[in-house]
């Protein structure tokens, strides 16, 4: 006998790898240290999912967003941002600003799933949900054998937003941003300064 797990989610959902936004992180916070000369300052978490929102076309109200950070023994922290550590100090937290409430959940990989076959079942849990209206997405451009870019296309019904480090050379049929620009705006990078 099987029972459907039913999982309430709200209307948005913003899924991180970790490990691939730290990666991000330490690139770009060395590159425009180079170029500016100058220490960047530690990313404010909640201004960088702020970013990510108003990207997406969020509009001031009381939007409910779930923060999905997926993340591995090798990423249990994000880089160079505050708060950093997902377990003790964001799993099962939240902000609110005027753009609504940001709730935090830690989903570590465990030893029986790689993490790139989390972020892929992450992804495809909260694409079937149906309370799930728009979806943004921080995972890698290319790894994952394009399997995230096949689905992301393929996925009907939803406001899908994903963020990539390059642009797109690939036929997709759903919207995607540069990812340096909200990582920039988190780091204090000042439009003067580049």
């Amino acid at each position: 006998m099987t029972k459907e797990l039913d999982i309430v989610l709200p209307n948005n959902v913003i899924l991180i790898d970790v490990t691939y936004l730290n990666f991000m992180i330490q690139d770009i916070k060395k590159y425009f240290e180079r170029k500016i000369n100058r220490t960047l300052q530690e990313i404010d978490l909640a201004l960088f999912c702020e970013s990510l929102a108003m990207d997406a076309g969020y509009e001031r109200g009381d939007n409910e967003t779930l923060v999905l950070l997926s993340y591995d023994e090798g990423s249990k922290k994000l880089y160079n941002c505050k708060p950093s550590d997902i377990k003790t100090e964001l799993d099962g937290m939240a902000f609110k600003d005027t753009l609504g409430e940001f709730m935090f959940a830690g989903v570590p990989c465990e030893d029986m799933v790689s993490q790139e076959d989390l972020v892929f079942d992450l992804l495809k849990i909260t694409a079937d949900n149906e309370n799930v209206k728009r979806l943004i997405v921080v995972a890698a451009d290319k790894t994952y054998d394009n399997k995230i870019i096949d689905f992301l296309t393929n996925l009907k019904g939803k406001e899908v937003l994903q963020y990539r480090m390059n642009e797109s050379t690939d036929r997709i049929s759903y919207r995607w941003e540069l990812l340096v620009f909200p990582l920039m705006q988190a780091l204090g990078i000042q439009p003067d300064e580049i």
